[in-house]
């Protein structure tokens, strides 16, 4: 919730928001001792 100052980042914690253009997001989730996992979403296309 505090980023260091300076730091390049757009950080918006605890609020949703809509991006425009965007057409692909990832989630990476790493355990320990190596279980790890990634999930990749692409907008639905009608």
């Amino acid at each position: 919730d505090d980023p260091e100052e300076g730091l390049d980042i757009d950080l918006v914690p605890h609020t949703a928001r809509k991006v425009e253009g965007m057409e692909y997001a990832i989630c990476n989730s790493f355990g320990f001792g190596g279980t790890n996992g990634s999930l990749i979403f692409k907008k639905f296309a009608e």
